[in-house]
């Protein structure tokens, strides 16, 4: 597995801020993203094979994960999939998906 450690976090916060990623982002998702402290990227195998972010954060008010991750895949036909980690919501900060 090829990994390369890449810290995206001004680059992901600039991405957040385009209109097509911020019109998905609520106030509270903004405020979470205070919180985000690094962003790295591993390669599987090869690019086709497919890569993971993990984002990792400061100890923060709303959820207790210090890292999430996304994994994006190629499934047998070809059609993109992906998988995120569970996120372990503090109590009263529970978000419902879009």
């Amino acid at each position: 597995m090829q990994s390369s450690l890449v810290s995206y976090k001004v680059e992901f916060v600039i991405l957040c801020g385009s209109s097509s990623v911020s019109a998905l982002l609520g106030e509270e998702d903004e405020e979470a993203l205070h919180y985000l402290i690094r962003v790295e990227v591993t390669e599987f195998e090869d690019i086709k094979s497919g890569y993971r972010i993990d984002f990792y954060f400061d100890e923060n008010p709303y959820f207790e994960n210090k890292m999430l991750s996304k994994e994006f895949h190629l499934n047998e036909s070809g059609d993109p999939s992906s998988k995120s980690s569970e996120i372990k919501w503090k109590s009263g900060k529970v978000r419902h998906p879009l």
